[in-house]
């Protein structure tokens, strides 16, 4: 058979050799990459994020609106989301958590450089995850202080007395103290006032940050201030009123109110040994929130830890670099004994009481303001639906001025998270209280 030479198909013919030997420089198409799903916009219910903001916020309520080529682990972020990482890894710095269309407004007040080992909830999704834990349909978030009881309503170890009246149902909620400010009563008087109860849920989760907001009258008025720690699973707080209600004692004196109530609300570990057998002994390192001083408004975080012996149930600890008032009620006292001092002269009495100036008692106060303070043994107790630990006669020890040993006060709370991840409670002497929250140390 005959071939007849066509000058068309030798053409074809040279160039389907050369792609088939691999020498055109023309390369293969590749597969086409998998579509990147990325998440939608979260907004919090107060709608409290700046609309211009490009990088996620620390609470991760909001994503930037420019990051579409966000991918799944980070790998690579478009140009256009302003260094937005999946992780959380960088948050925004003009953000704080400010809210815009309410009157309680966050900003970052004080960060320790004592960081403990829990994560960083910053990713929106690992957020509402958190939030929204005590309610599977995902329309409350727990996280929220919807109202405020009378301290003889509410008990640090049993937080759900009342469950559903101060917080939704399910979370746990304390508060202790005078929350009365002048002209009104936190208790009676929010009504009256322009309080959003989803301030802690659109702030950050940092539990070794302290933030501030504040709670002010129609007018735009400050009423009350509020300092606050975010742990993940549970939230501590202490208020103090902007200018103290005041009011006449038996004697005709003027008495103001300048206690700092304190706080928490939480997600309770359930009542189940078996998660605390699980764990066998744990530490947990954490804060404390207390005034430096009764008459400002200078709240200052103390670091506290404390050890949980869950074979014996019980725990213990001890809070270092204090600033707080919170052994001012033994400030007057020269040590474990009734021996003190006055700065009433129809008070003194030779031998007993001495006579000082009101300069020498300030020294005393604050001498006692950074006090090292153990908190002895107190028993976890399963009850009540939480895991609980209560420690009311004689709870704190320090040593005084003249080397004894003084036991004072008391202290309490619970357990918090799914795995008793965390602490939270209040710390009180007298009528003076501070907040405290910690978190376990991963070995």
């Amino acid at each position: 058979m005959k071939f007849t030479k066509n000058p068309i198909a030798l053409i074809i013919l040279a160039a389907s050799l050369t792609a088939c030997s691999g020498g055109s420089n023309k390369s293969t198409p590749a597969a086409e990459s998998p579509k990147v799903n990325v998440a939608p916009i979260q907004k919090n219910n107060a709608n409290t994020q700046s609309e211009n903001v490009n990088s996620q916020t620390g609470n991760g309520s909001k994503q930037s609106e420019n990051a579409s080529s966000q991918t799944h682990n980070g790998s690579k972020q478009s140009e256009h989301a302003s260094s937005q990482t999946q992780n959380g890894s960088k948050q925004s710095e003009n953000t704080g958590s400010q809210t815009g269309n309410s009157s309680t407004q966050n900003s970052n007040s004080q960060s320790t450089n004592n960081p403990t080992d829990s994560k960083d909830i910053t990713n929106s999704n690992d957020r509402d995850n958190i939030e929204y834990l005590l309610d599977p349909t995902k329309k409350v978030k727990w996280r929220q202080l919807t109202a405020f009881l009378d301290s003889s309503e509410t008990d640090s170890a049993n937080p759900l007395k009342n469950n559903g009246k101060m917080a939704p149902l399910g979370a746990a909620a304390h508060v202790n103290g005078d929350l009365r400010y002048s002209g009104g009563d936190l208790r009676k008087n929010l009504d009256k006032l322009d309080y959003d109860p989803s301030f802690l849920t659109n702030a950050e989760i940092n539990p070794d940050k302290l933030q501030h907001s504040v709670i002010t009258d129609k007018t735009g008025k400050t009423v009350v201030n509020t300092h606050f720690v975010n742990q993940t699973y549970s939230s501590y707080l202490s208020f103090k009123a902007e200018v103290p209600l005041t009011s006449l004692d038996d004697e005709g004196k003027t008495v103001k109110a300048l206690d700092a109530p304190s706080a928490y609300i939480a997600v309770p570990t359930k009542a189940d040994k078996a998660i605390l057998d699980r764990k066998v002994k744990a530490t947990y390192k954490g804060h404390t929130i207390g005034n430096q001083n009764r008459d400002n408004n200078q709240f200052t975080l103390g670091d506290i830890q404390i050890d949980a012996d869950f074979e014996k149930m019980q725990i213990s600890g001890e809070i270092t670099k204090r600033n707080d008032e919170l052994l001012r009620v033994r400030a007057k006292f020269k040590g474990a004994g009734y021996k003190g001092y006055t700065t009433d002269p129809e008070a003194a009495e030779p031998g007993t009481t001495d006579l000082i100036n009101p300069e020498k008692m300030e020294e005393l106060y604050a001498k006692h303001r950074s006090l090292q303070v153990k908190l002895l043994p107190a028993d976890i107790k399963i009850a009540n639906g939480v895991v609980s630990f209560e420690n009311n006669d004689g709870a704190l020890e320090f040593e005084a001025f003249n080397k004894d040993k003084v036991k004072t006060g008391s202290y309490a709370g619970i357990f918090a998270g799914p795995n008793a991840e965390e602490i939270v409670g209040e710390i009180k002497a007298g009528q003076n209280f501070i907040s405290f929250g910690a978190t376990e140390v991963q070995k």
